[in-house]
């Protein structure tokens, strides 16, 4: 194929994505912002084949360049933020707690609930406002922090069949009642850089994590699960627990 053809279904390819992209939202075949998403993907990937390509499970999802280097790029591409990580202290390396959580000073539940509707096929969002009914968190955006969690798709075995009450004051990796279990932001922003670092995996497609580091006004717990690929947030009583209920344990600075 010659370089002229090449070009000339490119200008033509470029018309049409941008004629689907114009009118409301009642009229237009595609999101511009997700549109936009995905074009600025190409732009700052140099191989941005692989982009776009099908992972490899084998791939370890461990950053070669650093975590903090990352979560700058992911939260530039997701959210369109600027963040620096350069003085966040990443907690201590434990066998099996492969993946790091950072979060952004000022990161907000319904601003992170809002990038998942956009990014991740076929989230559904809670009805409540999530800033202001899951008011208690173990841990806070109030400044940058960084969290371990295991390296898995699906929530924590070891947590299986624990209510958030038990966990509270369950001994975990030799340490006690030190606030080791994930807030809901810390899982919605997991569940969004999977997503980004995959090219499009989803986690807990079959078991539900529960949110044991967080608490709804009511005093309820948030559970978050995949079901069939569409994202529930929804709340059970403390005292509860299931099989395939389990929360995520975290390793956190103190």
């Amino acid at each position: 194929m010659n370089s002229g053809n090449v070009y000339e279904k490119l200008y033509k390819a470029w018309a049409s994505i941008s004629a689907m992209t114009i009118g409301d939202s009642e009229h237009r075949q595609r999101d511009p912002e997700s549109v936009l998403f995905y074009i600025q993907r190409i732009i700052n990937e140099k191989d941005f084949m692989s982009v776009f390509s099908v992972p490899d499970d084998s791939v370890s999802l461990v950053p070669v360049e650093g975590w903090a280097t990352d979560y700058t790029r992911f939260y530039k591409e997701v959210f369109n933020l600027t963040v620096d990580f350069t003085n966040v202290k990443i907690p201590w390396d434990h066998p099996g707690f492969d993946w790091v959580v950072m979060i952004a000073q000022g990161l907000t539940m319904n601003q992170t609930w809002a990038k998942c509707t956009r990014y991740i096929h076929s989230y559904t969002p809670p009805s409540q406002n999530l800033d202001s009914t899951v008011t208690v968190n173990d841990r806070t955006s109030a400044t940058a922090y960084a969290i371990r969690v295991r390296g898995r798709e699906e929530s924590d075995e070891e947590n299986a069949g624990f209510s958030a009450d038990v966990l509270a004051n369950r001994k975990v990796c030799g340490l006690m009642n030190l606030k080791q279990n994930i807030t809901l932001l810390e899982y919605l922003v997991l569940c969004l850089w999977y997503n980004w670092k995959t090219r499009g995996k989803l986690l807990d497609t079959g078991t539900v994590t529960l949110c044991a580091g967080s608490r709804h006004e009511d005093g309820t717990v948030p559970c978050v699960d995949n079901d069939k690929g569409s994202l529930g947030v929804w709340f059970c009583q403390p005292a509860a627990s299931g099989s395939l209920v389990a929360s995520r344990t975290v390793l956190a600075r103190l």
